[in-house]
C-alpha cells in the first residue's frame, strides 16, 4: 500500500467509524494527520472488541495480536501489513507515540470483557479517564504538545467527550441489554419507580453531563490558549459541549439523545476555535 493510499483509508475509515474524533483530526498539521487518524481507529477497534465476539477468549486473541502489532514495531522490527500498525509505525520511528501509552490503552479496553458495570460515577469517570482521556492525551502528544498542563487538560476533555459519547448510547446498550451506566445512579431512581425505566436512566444521564460539564470547565481553565499545532487535541471540548447542551434541551431521554447527529456548523465552530486557540 502506498503511503497516499493508506492516508486515503485512514481518512475513510475514520469518518465511517468516528466521525467526530474525525473532524476534529482534520485540524491537525497535515504532516501529522495520519498518524492522529491512526490513534482514533486504534481506539475505535480496542473499543468495538466486546461487541463483535461470542466469547472473552476471542477478545483477548484480538485484544493480543494489537498488543503484540505495536510492541514489534516499538522494538524496531518490521510493521504488521495493516495500514493502522503502519502508520503507528512511523509515528514510533518519528518519536510521536510512545508504546507504553497505547499498551496501556489496550489493558484499560481489555477489562471490558469482563463486563463489569462501574458500581458509581467516579468509577465509571476513571475508566474513561483510561480510554477517552487518555486517548486524547496521546493525540495531544502525537501533536507534539509537551506541556503537562495541557496533556492533563486533554485528557480531561477527552474524558468529557468519552462520558457524552456514553450518554448518547444509552438507548443503544438497553437494546442489545448492555448497561453502561453506574449501577448506583440507578437503583436509587429504580426503587421510587420501578414500572419506569426512564425516570431513572434521565437521572443517571443527568448526573453523567454534570460531570462532563465540570471536567470541559477544568480542561478549558488547564490548557489556556495552546499552539494551533496542538488544537486539534482540544477540538472534542466542543462538540462534546455542544452535546450536553442539546441532550439536556430533550430532557435527558435516552431515546432522544440516541439520534442527536453532530450540527451541520460543527465544522466552522471548530475552525473558529482553532484560529482563536480556544479549546
Amino acid at each position: 500500500m502506498q503511503p497516499h493510499e493508506r492516508s486515503f483509508y485512514l481518512a475513510a475509515e475514520a469518518r465511517r467509524h468516528d466521525p467526530d474524533r474525525y473532524l476534529c483530526a482534520l485540524f491537525a498539521p497535515a504532516e501529522r494527520r495520519d498518524a492522529v487518524l491512526a490513534l482514533v481507529l486504534l481506539h475505535h477497534e480496542l473499543a468495538r472488541v466486546p461487541d463483535v465476539v461470542s466469547q472473552p477468549m476471542a477478545g483477548y486473541i484480538r485484544y493480543q495480536w494489537w498488543r503484540d502489532a505495536l510492541a514489534e514495531i516499538d522494538q524496531g522490527e518490521g510493521p504488521r501489513r495493516h495500514p493502522v500498525v503502519l502508520a503507528l509505525a512511523q509515528a514510533f520511528r518519528e518519536g510521536w507515540v510512545a508504546g507504553p501509552a497505547l499498551q496501556a490503552l489496550i489493558d484499560a479496553r481489555e477489562r471490558e470483557l469482563d463486563e463489569v458495570v462501574a458500581e458509581d460515577l467516579p468509577a465509571l469517570e476513571r475508566y474513561v479517564a483510561a480510554t477517552s482521556g487518555a486517548l486524547q492525551a496521546i493525540i495531544y502528544r502525537a501533536l507534539g504538545g509537551n506541556a503537562p498542563a495541557e496533556a492533563e487538560a486533554a485528557t480531561a476533555i477527552g474524558t468529557a467527550f468519552g462520558l457524552v459519547g456514553i450518554a448518547r448510547a444509552v438507548a443503544h446498550g438497553m437494546r442489545h441489554r448492555r448497561q453502561s451506566l453506574p449501577a448506583g445512579l440507578l437503583r436509587p431512581a429504580a426503587a421510587v419507580d420501578e414500572a419506569s425505566t426512564a425516570q431513572p436512566l434521565a437521572g443517571a444521564i443527568g448526573a453523567v453531563l454534570e460531570r462532563v460539564e465540570a471536567l470541559l470547565t477544568a480542561g478549558r481553565a488547564r490548557a489556556g490558549r495552546p499552539t494551533r499545532a496542538v488544537m486539534a487535541a482540544f477540538l472534542p471540548a466542543t462538540l462534546a459541549a455542544g452535546y450536553a447542551v442539546r441532550i439536556r434541551r430533550l430532557d435527558c431521554d435516552p431515546i432522544r439523545a440516541a439520534g442527536l447527529t453532530r450540527p451541520a456548523t460543527a465544522p466552522l465552530q471548530l475552525l473558529a476555535h482553532v484560529l482563536l486557540r480556544r479549546p
